[in-house]
């Protein structure tokens, strides 16, 4: 019997109840994502965990910590988003360009691009992901927290930044593009 070598890479975990933090383990050339949208894969192991309190603060106050652990099973159901681990490379390059949008959550939004082909509508994106493969790659990311009541996007701190985070798009309250958001653009990314 042949053994798969796996790597252990680093990731936060974003639940409405936890935000866990430890070790995911990656076969070779797989990413968050597909690791995620795997159907026969209905829960995220995670080894080396410590789970706090929910928010996004970063890094979390120890006082939030609840539990600590070796080995967890996280629901894939109950994931709203993940800050590292390992990218999912595959659909890079043919012909995809970055679309820049906003995630809305109920206390902070998620600011980046999705890598998708010009020619196709958000919505009809949002739509394909929401019916089948619903963790997608979100790059460039910042995480922008609360804003004062008729503050805009600009106006909201910045939280934490991530080179990639991958979402689960049906836990998104909406997704804004970001092209029709004028304060969204000091958020942009050229290049």
């Amino acid at each position: 019997m042949s053994q798969i070598t796996v790597r252990p890479v680093e990731a936060r975990v974003y639940t409405n109840e936890f935000r866990v933090y430890g070790m995911v383990h990656f076969r070779p050339n797989t990413g968050v994502a597909w690791l995620l949208n795997a159907e026969d894969r209905p829960h995220l192991p995670m080894t080396e965990v410590r789970m706090y309190r929910a928010g996004i603060e970063h890094p979390p106050s120890p006082d939030d910590l609840v539990y600590e652990s070796d080995f967890v099973a996280i629901p894939k159901t109950s994931i709203a988003w993940i800050a590292g681990g390992a990218r999912d490379e595959a659909r890079e390059g043919m012909g995809l360009h970055a679309r820049d949008v906003i995630l809305v959550y109920p206390t902070y939004v998620l600011a980046g691009s999705f890598a998708m082909r010009p020619e196709v509508r958000l919505s009809d994106f949002v739509g394909l992901a929401m019916g089948k493969k619903s963790f997608l790659t979100l790059a460039n990311v910042r995480v922008l927290g609360p804003a004062k009541p008729g503050a805009s996007f600009a106006e909201r701190p910045v939280l934490q930044e991530h080179e990639f985070v991958t979402v689960d798009i049906r836990k998104v309250a909406g997704v804004l593009d970001a092209r029709s958001a004028d304060p969204m653009k000091a958020y942009r990314v050229d290049g």
